[in-house]
């Protein structure tokens, strides 16, 4: 007997368009890769109490009501030095972009307006999954030396998701070629000084981006709106061997943090915060061996410095 075939998550595909009107998908599109993606929207069921209704007995449920629909999940993507451009744009708006060959592409955060995105996730032939109003609610990048390449987090909020049979006619791009960062890459400066002794980092940038509902005869959300500000928040794990950065924090000094991704003079990935505040607290001792500390910290604007600014590098032309 031979064996049954089954969806692979291998075969499936991503491909992603600016929307010019909200929840309105574009015409031209482009490709993305991915690890792993949980966008869906799922409508739950809310108890309905009703009374008088001449039910069978006391005790059992009466038929339950629809509940308002949620859409939205967290998508696992590559950081290299092509495609994150598009997340990245995604997070912070459009960058302002230089050069001519190699590129420079300047993201800042604090942005008035975000864009939304059209997204079709191909799960198998005939099954594609079209969402609609996608916005980023978060960006998460958590770094460690390690095997493999570097790969960071994005939470999506959306309006919401249609089932077809193919993707938009004529929107089949192939995704930009992948410049990988190796999870050997990296290193972290505080204070404008190299610290060597990190063993992780772990930031999270969140656009305090809504879904909106408003009076209408509509299940979806009405719009995307900025209600919340944006914040950046993280940690520095390290093997302790002084209490420098632990003293900014208790100084409730502001001090700038850079992560720093290299490969070349035209490959590369410069996350900047210029005022960092780190948490007060000192080292656990959990037993005989090495020492390590782990500082929260807040990341916030000050003067005409943004909360947050990447520089990427690379050749792609634009990502507006």
């Amino acid at each position: 007997m031979p064996t049954t075939v089954l969806p692979q998550g291998r075969l499936s595909s991503m491909i992603a368009g600016k929307e010019a009107t909200f929840g309105v998908a574009p015409s031209t599109f482009f490709g993305l890769n991915f690890y792993t993606e949980s966008l869906t929207q799922k409508t739950p069921q809310e108890d309905d109490p009703l009374l008088g209704s001449g039910l069978a007995n006391s005790r059992d449920r009466t038929a339950p009501a629809p509940g308002l629909s949620d859409h939205g999940g967290d998508i696992e993507v590559p950081l290299d030095y092509a495609q994150i451009g598009y997340w990245l744009a995604l997070v912070m708006g459009a960058p302002t972009t230089t050069g001519t060959t190699d590129f420079s592409h300047v993201f800042t955060s604090g942005g008035l307006a975000l864009p939304t995105w059209a997204m079709e996730v191909t799960k198998k032939s005939g099954d594609v999954r079209k969402h609609a109003g996608c916005a980023a609610k978060s960006l998460r990048i958590n770094t460690q030396k390690k095997a493999g390449y570097h790969r960071a987090t994005v939470s999506i909020v959306g309006k919401s998701e249609t089932l077809a049979a193919a993707v938009t006619p004529g929107s089949q791009p192939v995704p930009p070629t992948l410049e990988q960062i190796p999870g050997t890459k990296g290193i972290i400066r505080v204070n404008n000084v190299i610290a060597g002794n990190i063993l992780e980092s772990d930031l999270t940038y969140s656009t305090g981006v809504s879904m909106e509902r408003y009076i209408d005869d509509l299940d979806a959300p009405g719009g995307a709106v900025l209600l919340d500000q944006a914040t950046l928040d993280g940690s520095l794990r390290l093997r302790y061997q002084s209490s420098t950065i632990e003293t900014f924090g208790r100084n409730f000094t502001s001090v700038p943090v850079e992560l720093e991704f290299t490969l070349s003079a035209t490959r590369s990935l410069l996350l900047s915060m210029a005022n960092v505040r780190f948490d007060a607290a000192g080292p656990e001792l959990k037993g005989p061996g090495g020492i390590e500390q782990t500082l929260a910290f807040k990341a916030h604007q000050a003067g005409e410095d943004a909360m947050l600014v990447a520089t990427l590098a690379n050749g792609v032309t634009s990502y507006a």
